[in-house]
C-alpha cells in the first residue's frame, strides 16, 4: 500500500501547501498538457522539494516506476518534460506530455487525480467526450490546497456540453478542492472548415478575345428570333439598290 500512495501522489507530498494548474490543449489528434505546481514550505526544506521534482515519473500510468532509483528513466518509457522556477519559499515546477487520441486515458497525471477516466467518440451522435469522476488525491495528501483544470480546445472545436466552472473563450477551467469534490464532464466535436477547390477561369478570363465571340453569338441569337423582320429588312435594302442602279444607268444614257 505504501508503495501504491507514493505512486499515486506523484509529485504533492509536500509539506505545507501546494497550489495544482492543470492545463490541457485539445485537438482532433492530440492532447497537450502542463501541470504546474506552486509549492511552498516555512521549514527549510526546499531541498526535499528539490529532491521530488528529481524523481522521473512516467507519463503513463501503467509504465513502471523505479521505486528503489527514482531519479532513473527506464529505456522505452515516456518521461515528462519538465522545468522549474526557483521562489523564496518553494519551487514552480512544470510537466509537459502530449498523448494521442488512443493513449490519453493513460496519462498518469489524471488517474493521480481521479479514480476514472473517460475518452471516447460516439459514432450515432457525431461527438467526443472527455470525463473526469471520482476525485482521490485529497484522500492521499491534505497538503493541495486547490487543483484548477483549464481546458483548451482548438478553434475548429464546437462545444456540445460542458459543466465547467467558468468560460472564457475556448478556455473551460473547474475550481477543485477538498469541498468541491466535483467531476468533470465535458462533450464536442469538430468543424473541418475547407477551402473550396478553386473556381476555374472562365473561357472570358483565359481568352479576351471570347468576349467578342459571345458579342456575335448573341447577334446570331436575335437574328434567329426575328427572321421575318430581317428577311424583311434585306428585301427592302435590295429593293433599294436596284432602283439606286435603275436611275444612275438612266442618267448616263
Amino acid at each position: 500500500m505504501g508503495k501504491k500512495i507514493i505512486l499515486l501522489v506523484f509529485l504533492v507530498m509536500l509539506l505545507t501547501g501546494c497550489d495544482i494548474s492543470y492545463n490541457l490543449s485539445i485537438n482532433e489528434d492530440t492532447f497537450t498538457e502542463s501541470t504546474v505546481f506552486n509549492t511552498t514550505t516555512a521549514d527549510g526544506t526546499k531541498e526535499y522539494l528539490y529532491n521530488l521534482y528529481r524523481e522521473e515519473y512516467p507519463i503513463y500510468i501503467d509504465q513502471e516506476y523505479l521505486y528503489y532509483d527514482p531519479y532513473s528513466q527506464i529505456t522505452g518509457n515516456d518521461y515528462y518534460t519538465k522545468n522549474y522556477n526557483e521562489l523564496d519559499t518553494g519551487y514552480i515546477f512544470n510537466y509537459q506530455a502530449s498523448y494521442n487520441y488512443d493513449d490519453f486515458s493513460r496519462a498518469r497525471s489524471l488517474n493521480t487525480v481521479f479514480n476514472t477516466i473517460g475518452v471516447g467518440y460516439l459514432d450515432a451522435e457525431d461527438y467526443y467526450y472527455l470525463s473526469m469522476s471520482g476525485i482521490k488525491i485529497f484522500n492521499y495528501n491534505n497538503t493541495i490546497n486547490t487543483i484548477t483544470i483549464n481546458i483548451d480546445f482548438d478553434r475548429d472545436a464546437i462545444i456540445l456540453s460542458n459543466n465547467a466552472d467558468t468560460v472564457s473563450g475556448n478556455t473551460y477551467t473547474w475550481q477543485l478542492n477538498p469541498s468541491n469534490l466535483k467531476d468533470i464532464d465535458i462533450t464536442y466535436k469538430f468543424l473541418h472548415l475547407t477551402n473550396p477547390d478553386p473556381k476555374p477561369e472562365s473561357p472570358e478570363e483565359n481568352n479576351p478575345g471570347n468576349s467578342d465571340n459571345e458579342q456575335n453569338e448573341d447577334v446570331s441569337n436575335w437574328v434567329n428570333d426575328n427572321k421575318l423582320l430581317v428577311f424583311g429588312g434585306v428585301f427592302v435594302i435590295l429593293v433599294c439598290v436596284i432602283i439606286i442602279i435603275s436611275v444612275i444607268k438612266s442618267k448616263k444614257l
